[in-house]
Order: C-alpha cells, then structure tokens, then sequence
C-alpha cells in the first residue's frame, strides 16, 4: 500500500518509518528498497485487504495524476472495507490494473464499487494487440455496399428493359393475330356469301362439293338445330351424305386420284367400272338429294346466316382489338419511352446513391473519427466479464477503451484527466 497512517496524517513510506493501517489498525513498516516501488506493508500479517495489488512505478504514475485525497481511498460498505486506487468526488472508482485477475475477481469488485472503470497496464503485452484505424476499413465496406447498390440497379434496369421487349414482342404478335384472324375472317365470308347467293340456284352441287368442308354435319350449329327440330329429316340427309362418304367422294383413292389424270397407266377396265360405279351413284344421290332441296335449303340458309353473322361478328370484335392495339401501341414510340424512362429511373436511382454515399463517408469520418479495428491475441478472457468501462494504457498518449470485443475507441490521456478530474463533471 501506498499510504499509512501516523496518527495525524496519512503518510508514505521513508525509511526505517512505522505506522498504522487505516482498515485494520495494525503497526506497518516501510519498505523502501532500490528495486520495488517504496511501500508500506504488515508487521506480523498478510494485508488485511483482499483486493490488495503489490504497487507498481506504473500504478504511482497513474495517482499522481489525480489529488492526493482521491488516491488510496478507504471504501467500507456496510461489513466490507477495501481502498479504491482512485475515488473521486462523483463516487466513481477508478482501478488501475496492472497484475492478471480473473472473472471472479473483476465480478466481485464491480459488485462492490459500483460505478467503476478500469484501467489496464496493456505495455506488458500491447505486441499481441492489432490496433488499426476504423475509418478505412467502415470506408471500404461502404464501398463494397456502393458497389453491389450500383450493380443492383444496373440489373434491375437491365431486367426492365428485358420485359419490356418481350412485352412489345406480345404486343406484336398479338397485333399479327388480329391481323390475321381479320383476314381469314373475310376469306371465309366471303365464301359463305357467295355460296348463299347461289345456294337455291344450285344447292345440290353445292351442298357435295362442299361436304368436306364442315358446311353441314360437320357444322355445329346446323346440326343441333336440324336435330332438334326434325329427327327424321335429320336422319335422311345424313344417310346420304354417309353414302357419299362410303362411295369415296371424300377420301377414296381409286376416285380422287385416277379421276383427275385420266391416266392410261391407272385406267384399267376394273379402275373404269369402278369410276362408273362411283359416279352412277354419286349421280343418282344428287337426284335424290334434289328432292330435298326447299326443306334443307331453308336449314342450310339458316346455318350460312348464322355462320355469317358469327363470322362477321367475330371479324367485328378482332377489328375493334386491333383498332385499340393500333390507337395506343406504337412499338417504335413506345421503345423510346421505355429506354428514356429506364436511365431516367436509373440516374435517379444513381444519384440517390452517390447522395447516400456522401453521407455515410461523412457520418463514418464523424463517428469512427477515434475508433479502431482490434484484435487481441493471446486474450484475457477474464476481461470478457467485466460490466464496467475497460480502458487500455499502452504507453503512448491515448487511452483505448474496450467498446466491442474487436472494436476500440481513444481518448487523449490529456481529455481523459481533464473529463474526470472535473468534480462537476457528469459520468458517461
């Protein structure tokens, strides 16, 4: 210990000097050799302070920074008594550490001082601490984030424009569609107009020129309605028209592909009777069929009005779409907008970012203007305990005090004695 007490005053060590502990009032003799600190120590016990530290040059230094009053300071809470290294007015109790200690310990003393911070000797093994700047590193974070925000947008103007032209190249299509559909539209009414300007000329020839090419039982509409209001006539015509089909109009191969050559090679007697055969029957089928023509006429122009106003219907109805494609899609046009609106929203989006940028690298510069990058080797993990302030003394001008476990912050030895040594000072 540092201080004893004389009876009158509280002394340090000289020479062959002898007084009493101020905690346990026993004789103390002073030690004052040429290799350890001068101290004061028990006559006839261990010293009777278990937080007791043996005194170092480096621990004088640090009291003598303060009043002479504030040093050594006996603290008794209720049957407890220990000396604070530093204690000031405010009731904050500053150890300055040098020896190790463990959890327990720095547990117990924060336990017992309260407010309390701790300044560590860190000169012993300050080569296992990597202590750099914080700035560059939060800089080139932010960087990197710049970086990946400059990306991001740049991918995202990119998908844009991506949809945008597959949008268009809908559009297109759906434009060529409606085109088409208009035009097949017209092909097939006109086809049924002229066949409903000629259907009571000649229905006959018409009705089997035409049966492969869904203008009666292959029609819908038509055969609902033949079905649904005369069976039996229903039934007549479509075994004639089966007749048709079995006797090859429609897909026999001796008919459809002998007949219109008229080839030597094809035309044998056997192919000829059988030609004959076919067109004797097909001939008497028409005169059947003929019989039948005012009351299947009548089914038929009901089917060709409907298949028409269908038709023209339809052909309205695409009209109408394409009309309003063409009224608001121009794909030139709307190219451009879609690239002038995709970098506008990209500069602005750009520009947003470099605002951002100038903001952090400023909020960066002012709040980790006194922080470092640290990482101890070697750690005490006792220290990882404690609950009060840790400040760090490795020989220089600075304090480093602990904030996270690889992040610290300095203060000027200078400030730091100026802050605590402020009796009106309020504690951070």
């Amino acid at each position: 210990m540092r201080y004893a007490n004389n009876g009158n005053a509280r002394i340090e060590p000289t020479k062959g000097a002898r007084a009493k502990c101020d905690i346990c009032d026993a004789v103390l003799i002073a030690h004052c050799g040429q290799i350890k600190v001068h101290h004061w120590q028990h006559e006839n016990r261990e010293n009777c302070d278990s937080f007791y530290e043996p005194i170092t040059e480096w621990h004088l230094q640090w009291q003598n920074k303060f009043p002479e009053k504030w040093r050594e300071v006996k603290i008794q809470k209720k049957d407890k008594i220990h000396r604070a290294d530093v204690y000031t007015p405010q009731g904050l109790t500053i150890e300055v550490q040098h020896s190790s200690i463990s959890s327990e310990q720095i547990e117990e003393r924060e336990k017992f001082y309260g407010k309390l911070i701790w300044i560590i000797d860190a000169q012993p093994f300050k080569d296992n601490f990597t202590i750099e700047p914080l700035i560059p590193m939060k800089l080139k974070e932010l960087k990197d984030s710049i970086f990946y925000k400059y990306y991001n947008i740049k991918k995202k103007k990119e998908s844009y424009i991506e949809v945008s032209k597959g949008i268009i190249s809908d559009k297109k299509i759906l434009k060529r569609n409606s085109e088409s559909n208009i035009s097949n539209y017209k092909a097939k009414l006109t086809k049924l107009q002229g066949l409903y300007a000629n259907i009571k000329i000649n229905f006959a020839e018409i009705y089997i020129d035409n049966c492969n090419e869904n203008y009666l039982f292959d029609e819908l509409e038509l055969k609902k309605y033949i079905k649904r209001n005369d069976l039996e006539f229903y039934n007549t015509i479509k075994d004639i028209y089966n007749q048709i089909y079995d006797f090859g109009i429609l897909d026999n191969r001796i008919y459809t592909q002998l007949k219109p050559y008229q080839s030597e090679q094809y035309l044998t007697k056997e192919n000829l009777a059988r030609i004959k055969e076919i067109d004797d029957k097909v001939l008497k089928l028409k005169k059947k069929l003929k019989g039948f023509t005012p009351k299947i006429c009548d089914y038929y122009t009901l089917s060709l009005n409907i298949q028409i106003n269908n038709l023209t219907n339809k052909m309205n109805d695409e009209q109408e779409k394409l009309d309003f494609i063409n009224d608001f899609f121009d794909p030139i046009k709307e190219w451009d907008n879609i690239k002038n609106n995709s970098e506008a929203d990209y500069l602005k989006e750009k520009t947003e970012i470099l605002k951002y940028k100038k903001e952090e690298e400023a909020n960066i510069k002012s709040n980790f203007s006194a922080h470092y990058y640290f990482h101890w080797k070697y750690k005490r993990n006792s220290w990882l305990k404690a609950r009060s302030p840790i400040f760090f003394d490795i020989g220089d001008t600075f304090l480093y005090r602990w904030i996270e476990e690889n992040e610290l912050k300095s203060y000027s030895k200078k400030s730091f004695l100026k802050y605590y040594r402020n009796p009106k000072q309020n504690l951070r």
